[in-house]
């Protein structure tokens, strides 16, 4: 597998047709350091950075992540993926025979459970 990290993907159809790549886990230090930011961010947009919640706020998201990176060790410290936060739209038609589109975003998008149309 090419170690090169693949261009961004926006939308579930671009990683449909470029195929998957491999996702590995990052390391302990990264993750730590990507959910500092991520928490002081939120922290100060919601006017709660004085109120020093940056580590349980941390220590919470590292206990559900937990959970996720088990996928990652069942598959070898490497996923295949499609991508993350994809958007995509699906038409669908109601009971008048209306085609509505509904627009949705997955959380991560695997190969072989993505469905193509």
């Amino acid at each position: 597998m090419d170690d090169a990290a693949p261009a961004p993907r926006s939308r579930l159809e671009e990683a449909l047709a470029a195929g998957p790549f491999g996702a590995p886990w990052p390391a302990p230090r990264e993750l730590r350091r990507d959910l500092r930011r991520l928490a002081a961010h939120l922290l100060e947009r919601e006017g709660l950075a004085s109120w020093r919640l940056e580590e349980p706020l941390i220590e919470d998201a590292l206990a559900l992540l937990e959970r996720a990176r088990q996928d990652w060790l069942s598959a070898g410290g490497e996923l295949e993926v499609l991508g993350a936060e994809l958007e995509g739209t699906v038409e669908l038609r109601d009971l008048s025979e209306r085609v509505r589109r509904l627009s949705f975003r997955v959380d991560r998008a695997d190969p072989g459970r993505a469905a193509r149309s």
